[in-house]
């Protein structure tokens, strides 16, 4: 099993039952629940490790479904702290930050940026 399909499953095992987890990158176009979509971003060598270990960067885009302006920032901010939250809890990763972003122009969100460092073999 690679990192992106670890992490899939570590995430649907624990994040609310409500939330949808997609495991590769995809254009949303009218997510109903919260929803995490997993983004590989890069893999590189492990920064003073031997060659055997890599870095396997990952953005989460962490989106609220259509909710009016009044509601989204309360509960955006609740669905980020579930899911670092979550994120503190998997050992094999590091979550590096989390930026505000809007998605297909409408919907609220963040990016979140995460290593997992595997072993090749």
């Amino acid at each position: 099993m690679g990192a992106r399909q670890y992490l899939a499953a570590a995430l649907k095992a624990a994040v609310p039952k409500t939330w949808d987890v997609i495991e590769f990158p995809t254009d949303l176009e009218n997510p109903r629940h919260v929803t995490v979509v997993i983004r590989p971003t890069s893999v590189k060598r492990t920064k003073g490790a031997p060659r055997m270990f890599r870095d396997e960067d990952f953005s989460l885009a962490l989106v609220e479904p259509g909710l009016d302006s009044a509601q989204v920032e309360t509960a955006l901010e609740a669905s980020l702290n579930i899911l670092l939250e979550i994120l503190d809890g998997i050992d094999i990763l590091v979550w590096i930050d989390a930026t505000r972003a809007t998605y297909n122009g409408r919907f609220s969100g963040y990016d979140i940026t995460i290593t997992i460092t595997t072993e090749k073999g």
